[in-house]
């Protein structure tokens, strides 16, 4: 069996891929929460997630202006 070996822009991509889609279950999860913990836990998922995001946006961008 042959594995096909990812670039580190291949496989950033795949991350941020990752992490839209854990941005998106976070926004779900929030709509649902009807407890003020589950509230609050929500809130700060969803902060997580949008953070990790863009960081990784922002780490291939450079990665891609600098020629990695």
């Amino acid at each position: 069996m042959m594995r096909t070996m990812l670039t580190a822009d291949e496989r950033l991509e795949i991350e941020i891929q990752q992490a839209l889609e854990d941005w998106k279950a976070a926004e779900n999860y929030l709509e649902c929460a009807d407890d003020p913990d589950l509230v609050e836990y929500a809130v700060f998922d969803l902060e997580t997630a949008k953070r990790r995001y863009t960081y990784m946006l922002k780490k291939l961008r450079q990665r891609r202006e600098n020629g990695e």
